[in-house]
């Protein structure tokens, strides 16, 4: 006789239109199957005698699959699941992560900022809000969450809401901070109550960081939480914006971050929204970024890839990997009917300081947050069934074809698919406005230099 029991890692779970999913705590990815093979995972409950020889073929390489994977553990017989690994439908639709600014406030005074959190313009909800969309996101079957602001540790109850998130068995992946508050006592705080979120700390090159951050200080500050933190072993990432003052310093910068602990970088042009509109003078295009990526990309791989890098929509570099991808270069899709128009909507979900569902949070602009529902004012599932959000997160190419029809008859039409929806957004307000930036990137030819230049050194590595 042989008993199997699902891996402590593994949670059953469903949603609305998606009735068999498996959480896996381990890599933090819920992923959803047929009935078939969700079946056989139903069995692995350590009460039942599973003869392999019964199964069907695909079932049977789909279990061997999930053992030799330790996702199913062979077991003594009337061992038992944990509470929260046995099945659980939330009957609203799929949402996986959240993206939560937990305070619109902030302690510094950045020129850039889209949300002018150095005067609170959106606000904080209270402690009390807080804990009940906590209870709401448990509901709905959200399994992680990401915490950001404004500067999210300038919270006095911080981790009173860390505490409820763990109570709930909800996973904090990453915390977003400038690094001002980060100390050995946070890192203390972490430990204490067993959990090892990453942390994305931005830095905005040598020289700059303190000028375009309002703070005096502001670089060392942010430069001591990173070796603080690798030295405690909590993963680090970190962000920049690319204006007129720093535009030269991106090889100095990546330099400087390896030597303190940090894994990766993303970089973007400052956008001419929120309190950066007023500082017209710092601007650079977006094609001015795409040159100074293109003077950068062999300096990284003379410098031997030293960390990952995401260089705007234009190149990422994947240093375990070794290799490099271009976004939108996924392969024709000659069908819009099933393409979503933003595959990451289908997982992600962000909700800014004033409770408003939104796609993601560089939509925060009130012209495009009036769409979407408020979660103080209306329950979470409700929204996660029928609003303007899970029209949007449903959203699919066609939609957005047919709303552009000059879009249809473009030769990059299959790459490009719209572009980014928040870059659609800019414009107006419009979800389904035509992306510009993803528009020159192809039309000027950046995307074919870039994928030259790409593939030119990654044969080297």
């Amino acid at each position: 006789m042989s008993y199997y029991i699902l891996s402590p890692d593994i949670q059953l779970c469903g949603y609305s239109k998606l009735p068999f999913g498996i959480y896996n705590t381990r890599i933090r990815k819920t992923e959803f199957l047929n009935r078939e093979q969700f079946a056989i995972l139903l069995e692995c409950d350590g009460s039942i005698d599973i003869d392999k020889k019964t199964l069907s073929e695909n079932v049977r390489g789909f279990f061997n699959h999930n053992i030799a994977n330790k996702n199913i553990l062979p077991c003594e017989k009337g061992q038992e699941l944990r509470k929260n690994q046995k099945y659980q439908y939330y009957d609203n639709q799929f949402k996986n992560s959240v993206q939560w600014s937990i305070t619109g406030k902030c302690n510094y005074r950045c020129k850039h900022c889209f949300m002018s959190a150095n005067v609170g313009k959106f606000g904080e909800p209270s402690l009390e809000q807080c804990i009940k969309i906590v209870g709401e996101m448990a509901d709905c079957g959200i399994k992680q969450v990401s915490i950001t602001g404004g500067e999210p540790l300038i919270r006095q109850d911080f981790w009173q809401i860390i505490d409820e998130l763990i109570k709930h068995n909800i996973v904090i992946t990453t915390i977003y901070t400038n690094g001002a508050l980060v100390n050995k006592a946070l890192v203390d705080g972490l430990k204490s109550r067993k959990i090892k979120p990453s942390f994305q700390i931005s830095y905005d090159g040598p020289g700059w960081h303190d000028w375009l951050r309002g703070i005096d200080g502001a670089e060392e500050m942010a430069l001591n939480a990173f070796r603080l933190l690798r030295e405690y072993n909590i993963p680090t990432s970190s962000s920049m914006v690319l204006h007129k003052r720093n535009i030269n310093t991106i090889r100095d910068t990546v330099r400087i971050l390896h030597d303190v602990g940090c894994s990766s970088l993303k970089i973007n042009v400052a956008s001419p929204t929120g309190q950066w509109i007023d500082q017209p003078e710092y601007f650079i295009s977006n094609e001015d970024g795409f040159e100074q990526y293109l003077k950068y990309i062999p300096q990284y791989f003379e410098d031997g890839t030293p960390i990952d890098i995401m260089l705007d929509g234009a190149f990422h570099y994947n240093t375990n990997e070794k290799c490099f991808s271009i976004p939108f270069d996924k392969g024709a899709v000659e069908k819009y009917d099933n393409v979503p128009v933003c595959g990451s909507l289908r997982e992600n979900m962000y909700l800014s300081p004033e409770g408003v569902v939104i796609p993601c949070m560089s939509m925060i602009d009130e012209k495009v947050s009036k769409q979407y529902p408020n979660a103080f004012r209306t329950p979470l599932k409700e929204i996660l069934n029928e609003s303007s959000y899970t029209r949007a997160m449903t959203c699919k190419v066609s939609e957005y074809m047919a709303h552009n029809p000059e879009c249809v008859t473009c030769r990059y039409t299959y790459n490009c698919k719209g572009g980014c929806r928040a870059g659609g957004t800019l414009g107006g307000g419009d979800y389904l406005a035509p992306d510009m930036k993803t528009c020159l990137y192809f039309k000027n030819g950046w995307f074919e230099r870039f994928k030259a230049v790409g593939g030119k050194f990654e044969k080297n590595q």
